[in-house]
């Protein structure tokens, strides 16, 4: 029997960032505001995205990866390969 020493964890996690020279100020407003205009879109919110930025970059952090982030921000004109994900995507 094998038997694995160390932490374990079972939850799902995930995070994006982008560089702020590649976005526009609109697209900055809408990715911060993706909990607020996601259903209009039609995309499904059951997310706890938290979104900031600091001095270089955008950076999104969750605790679950439930929802079409990924979509949203193709949705709001973000180019995919400009997104670096880490975790669930």
């Amino acid at each position: 029997m094998k038997t694995r020493l160390g932490f374990v964890s079972n939850s799902s996690s995930a995070s994006f960032q982008i560089r702020l020279t590649d976005l526009t100020e609109e697209q900055i407003d809408k990715v911060k505001r993706y909990m607020e205009l996601s259903p209009a879109m039609g995309l499904k919110y059951d997310g706890d995205w938290e979104i900031s930025t600091n001095e270089f970059w955008l950076v999104g952090t969750t605790s679950m990866n439930n929802d079409d982030i990924c979509e949203y921000l193709s949705r709001v004109g973000i180019n995919p390969r400009l997104v670096a994900y880490e975790g669930g995507y």
